[in-house]
């Protein structure tokens, strides 16, 4: 595995586990300063999540799409076991921000290509 796919997983694991903790903490421990900014917090975060994977690998792009978009619908609808609510305009934001993290992915993927490593480079000289 390269050293970019390497860091794409580690950033999409830190910042899918702080999704999934974030949206399972129950109200009475508190949310903090940050009341409003709900939506564009979804969809920042799920954007985060699905960049480095798809700046990675960019022909999987709908796959991660569609995986992080259920993810956070399995996030919403889990919140019902807890004090929180669960809410289709968070469901709705989480898909935007899958989207659009989606979308820069491609970008990244298209202006820094990843090159092949060493070993490939090797292999390619060498023959069948």
């Amino acid at each position: 595995m390269s050293r970019r796919a390497t860091l794409a997983l580690v950033a999409s694991a830190i910042v899918g586990a702080a999704l999934l903790v974030g949206g399972l903490v129950p109200t009475s421990w508190g949310q903090g300063p940050v009341r409003r900014d709900g939506p564009i917090l979804h969809v920042l975060g799920f954007a985060l999540f699905v960049l480095p994977l798809v700046a990675t690998w960019p022909r999987k792009w709908w796959a991660f799409v569609i995986a992080a978009s259920l993810f956070g619908a399995a996030i919403e609808g889990l919140q019902m076991f807890t004090d929180r609510a669960t809410e289709l305009e968070d469901i709705v934001a989480n898909c935007v921000g899958a989207g659009i993290g989606a979308a820069l992915g491609l970008a990244v993927a298209w202006i820094w290509p990843e090159r092949p490593g060493r070993n490939e480079v090797e292999r390619r000289r060498s023959g069948p």
